[in-house]
């Protein structure tokens, strides 16, 4: 039984780590926009919006109906005015301090992982300041193993817990207590 000094410092912990993600997807953000994508496109056209290419979304938007979706149209339209790049599904990028990441393109998002540090963040397009619970705990597991004295109630919690205890029961207490917010599609955000 953890009593509720206890848990609120673990739940305090689980805020700290979460605002740390969300921070490290700008990462993966800064490296879509690097490529040359635009990220709303992306969001709207998923694997369409990198494997296409200015030329592939020129040759879509012709072939599709006029009475089809405005969203989808426009997303087409932004890759073709903004002459976006095809993107190949794996490899490398350089960060602006001039590390290294590997990555991995994925429906509407982008998985990167470091060679050395081995830290994997994963998103998807458009907003970084939501995140997505089952990615983050990729992250939080290699948070606690990196920085474990940032997290000492995490980490016991965790010890005694599965890594998804944090979704399936600290965050519902968190969004309760108005400091996580979860919208529609299942996307969290810090309030």
């Amino acid at each position: 039984m953890i009593d509720d000094k206890d848990l609120q410092q673990i739940k305090d912990e689980l805020l700290q780590a979460i605002s740390y993600f969300v921070v490290r997807q700008e990462l993966v953000a800064q490296a879509l926009l690097d490529f040359g994508l635009d990220l709303n496109a992306v969001a709207i056209l998923g694997s369409g919006g990198w494997t296409l290419g200015a030329e592939g979304a020129k040759q879509l938007s012709e072939a599709t109906p006029n009475n089809f979706e405005d969203e989808f149209r426009t997303a087409l339209q932004i890759m073709i005015d903004n002459k976006t790049p095809k993107i190949n599904q794996t490899g490398s990028w350089q960060d602006k301090n001039g590390e290294m990441w590997n990555y991995f393109m994925h429906g509407g998002g982008c998985r990167l992982r470091h060679p050395t540090t081995d830290e994997v963040i994963d998103w998807d397009c458009p907003y970084t300041t939501h995140f997505d619970a089952f990615k983050f705990s990729f992250h939080l597991e290699w948070q606690i193993k990196k920085f474990p004295e940032r997290y000492p109630n995490l980490v016991g919690f965790l010890s005694q817990n599965d890594i998804n205890a944090t979704e399936h029961y600290l965050f519902p207490e968190l969004v309760n207590e108005g400091k996580l917010i979860k919208d529609l599609t299942n996307l969290y955000r810090v309030a």
